[in-house]
């Protein structure tokens, strides 16, 4: 699901599992929304993710898409995945899950 967050944004609204089998098709939706406008990423009901879909979200973040209500698990599986530090683009409601 996706919605416009009234700032120029676009917010994909990731739930239940994402693996592998479905990374393909998140980064063609990622990238074809981050051609036209800003993406983020809402990943508050997203319940498990592959090493894989990890990494990528890390790279989403360095690449300047925001994640937003980040489940603190995955924040910090996100912070091991190599990175030295946090990117401040990361959702302050990260910080209270």
């Amino acid at each position: 699901m996706a919605k416009a967050d009234g700032e120029g944004r676009i917010i994909l609204i990731l739930s239940g599992r994402i693996g592998t089998e479905q990374l393909a098709e998140l980064r063609r939706t990622v990238e074809m929304e981050a051609a036209r406008q800003e993406v983020a990423l809402d990943i508050e009901n997203l319940r498990l993710v592959d090493r894989e879909v990890v990494a990528y979200l890390a790279q989403c973040e360095m690449s300047g898409v925001r994640i937003q209500n980040c489940p603190m698990y995955i924040r910090e599986w996100i912070a091991s995945s190599g990175r030295e530090s946090l990117p401040t683009t990361w959702d302050d409601t990260c910080r209270d899950q």
